[in-house]
């Protein structure tokens, strides 16, 4: 069961790499054991005026943490 949520979490990080134009990677290595996945968004006004929606991706597995994060314009 841990092998399948685990390869769920990363088929989802895939799945937005392939799908999102504009999105940034991150790996970042950290003290401590850290395990799970979650996904959010939220608005933000650009330098423009426009608002912008951000949204992040982040996967952790033990003391490494994967960060996807993409940004779009509403029109």
């Amino acid at each position: 069961m841990v092998i399948l949520a685990i390869l769920t979490a990363f088929v989802m990080a895939l799945h937005i790499w392939i799908a999102e134009p504009n999105v940034t990677a991150r790996v970042s290595f950290v003290k401590g054991l850290m395990f799970g996945a979650v996904y959010g968004s939220y608005n933000i006004e650009a330098e423009t005026g426009e608002l912008v929606k951000a949204s992040h991706y982040q996967m952790s597995f033990g003391f490494i943490i994967l960060t996807l994060e993409w940004y779009y314009e509403y029109k």
